[in-house]
């Protein structure tokens, strides 16, 4: 159904189109009734960038069956269909998760990879100018295009169709149900920018949490982020839908296989869980067992030596260290059972004396021990460690994982700050400033340090790019032909210096840095671009004459001093003497040429006298 606008929601599909086309109506507001990404219960709850990318690669598709010659209005209700829409919108009901996926992420799946092609990214605050200027932009594409615009947590395509030269089209795709269209997709048709802009504007405001002292999260969250896609070429559709399908099978194949693994191990540790589950019972046992025979060995053995003077301390504090092998009681009571003597008693005694003043020993150190981590638990209690909150994920975290920028003092977590460091190494962005200094009004942005850097353990290869950036703002990298090496040198030194020596050892090649022309190091001309240095040299040491008026180089091949075909340059009719270079006449008259020559060699030499 259509909703109130600025078109007759009574006229046909076609009419309005035609309308908007004419310029007599601005836009088509359009709601499709039980298509959307909610359509099945439980599903599509976070799919609409799947829904937008599907829908620009939909209209792509049909844009590029489209016939040269054919009737936009035929085309334009094409793409506007039911049947279309219902198609876009369909890929929500096999994503049942409820996980915002990036438009990044979901762009590297095959169904997308193979037919869009990511042209730019933009990254800006909602608003109107904003926005006039994004879809200014998608006008200068070349051919039809797409803007896929992420404002968290919602996702919305606008599709920039080109019908001719000086006609575009702009399709608003929203799967969310609003107002306007309550009951299912809606789609927004408009030839002006200041009408789509206007849409955008409305569809994606900027949220405001002035009153919860979350100003900063807010700008983070207001922002919007704008990927532009062109579609790719395809040559054979056969071909496209067979690579898509095998990348989607073996990624499928991928991910069951490991799944497979995953259970695998799972049942593992499960079984080795279990073993020592029952290992841990049997040794619980081992030890109830050994105490019960310990006690009962020591209250036998404290009767057997109440005639000495050294009194035995009460069993019950030994129960917990004592550990006497099964085999050893054994021996020790078959050992009191058969003693015939004094002599068996008395080793019997010394043997289970050294017993127990091992075990005293270890019961010393365990109380000693157990005393020593209590006082510290109890100092840790009393002077708990202080956490902080993270400026980006606002998590609380100890004070243990905190990185502090420099001069601003903006507190972040590691892994947040580690991500994102990683996201501006991968935009190629130096210095890289504080977030939260970028998203307020500060007067002076703070960059990151090395140090900070170093504190997030970032990658082998991200750590190479932050060198190199940092590198490349104090100095440039500088590549010898000749030997075919790579060094950096000073930024400064480099710009100062016009001819540049490498400074390899054992290489030594000078070439020009402004036309990069090899210059050889024997003696000659100072170096020149356009060769006027090592023309006028050449010149001097053949003895050569330039022109006095034009200064065209001039060789004299045989006869007289005097040029007598005057300067070979059109228009130029100097006539000069070749022996001493000085201008005889400027003239194309005989007569003249005649008074000047006479005059002038009354007092030069004509011709070449041999010696």
């Amino acid at each position: 159904m259509n909703t109130p606008g600025s078109v007759n929601p009574g006229q046909p599909l076609l009419t309005n189109i035609r309308n908007i086309l004419t310029h007599s109506a601005e836009k088509i507001v359009q709601c499709f009734t039980g298509a959307s990404q909610y359509s099945t219960e439980g599903t599509g709850t976070a799919s609409c960038g799947l829904a937008a990318l599907n829908f620009a690669r939909l209209v792509f598709d049909r844009d590029q069956k489209r016939p040269p010659l054919d009737d936009p209005l035929v085309f334009l209700n094409d793409v506007l269909s039911r049947e279309t829409i219902e198609e876009a919108t369909s890929i929500c009901m096999a994503w049942n998760s409820n996980i915002h996926m990036e438009v990044d992420e979901i762009a590297k799946i095959p169904l997308f990879d193979k037919s869009l092609k990511l042209f730019s990214r933009k990254y800006g605050r909602p608003g109107l100018d904003e926005f006039k200027t994004l879809l200014s932009e998608l006008v200068l594409v070349d051919g039809s295009a797409v803007v896929v615009i992420t404002r968290p947590p919602e996702i919305v395509a606008c599709t920039k169709l080109k019908l001719s030269k000086s006609t575009h089209m702009f399709i608003i795709f929203d799967s969310h149900p609003r107002q306007r269209y309550p009951d299912g997709t809606g789609i927004i048709v408009t030839a002006s920018i200041e009408v789509a802009a206007q849409e955008l504007a409305e569809l994606l405001p900027v949220i405001s949490l002035a009153k919860s002292g979350l100003e900063w999260q807010a700008q983070l969250l207001s922002n919007y982020s704008g990927h532009i896609f062109v579609p790719q070429k395809i040559e054979d559709r056969r071909t496209y839908l067979t690579d898509v399908a095998l990348e989607s099978s073996l990624a499928l194949l991928a991910c069951q296989s490991k799944m497979a693994t995953l259970i695998s191990q799972n049942a593992t540790l499960e079984r080795e869980n279990r073993l020592l589950e029952e290992h841990m019972e049997t040794l619980q046992n081992e030890v109830a067992l050994q105490r019960s025979y310990a006690l009962q060995h020591l209250q036998s053995t404290s009767t057997n030596t109440s005639h000495t003077n050294s009194r035995l301390p009460d069993a019950s504090l030994l129960t917990s260290q004592i550990s006497i092998k099964t085999s050893k009681h054994a021996e020790s009571k078959d050992s009191r059972n058969h003693n015939s003597d004094s002599r068996s008693s008395t080793v019997g005694l010394n043997s289970d004396t050294d017993g127990y003043r091992f075990a005293l020993r270890q019961q010393q150190l365990y109380d000693t021990e157990d005393t020593m981590l209590r006082d510290q638990l109890h100092d840790l209690n009393r002077n708990p460690q202080q956490t902080f909150d993270c400026q980006i994920c606002l998590d609380s975290y100890p004070e243990d994982v905190v990185l502090r920028v420099d001069y601003c003092r903006h507190e972040f977590c590691r892994h947040c700050m580690k991500e994102y460091i990683a996201s501006k190494l991968q935009e190629h962005r130096f210095p890289i400033f504080c977030p939260i200094c970028t998203t307020t009004d500060a007067k002076q942005r703070v960059a990151i340090t090395q140090g900070l850097v170093m504190c997030t353990d970032l990658g082998e290869e991200q750590q190479s790019l932050w060198t190199e950036m940092q590198m490349a703002t104090l100095s440039v990298q500088l590549h010898c032909r000749k030997c075919c090496n790579t060094v950096w040198v000073d930024k400064n030194d480099f710009n100062e210096t016009r001819i540049v020596v490498c400074p390899l050892p054992g290489c030594g090649h000078v070439w020009c840095r402004d036309c990069q022309q090899v210059i050889e190091t024997d003696s000659g001309p100072q170096h020149s671009c356009d060769g006027s240095s090592e023309l006028d040299y050449l010149m001097q040491t053949e003895g050569w004459k330039y022109c006095p008026h034009c200064r065209t180089p001039i060789q004299r091949a045989a006869g007289c001093y005097h040029m007598t075909a005057s300067c070979i340059t059109p228009g130029c009719n100097t006539h000069f003497c070749y022996r001493c270079g000085e201008s005889i006449v400027q003239s194309a008259l005989q007569r003249e040429i005649n008074e000047a020559t006479s005059d002038h060699y009354r007092r030069c030499q004509l011709f070449e006298v041999p010696p």
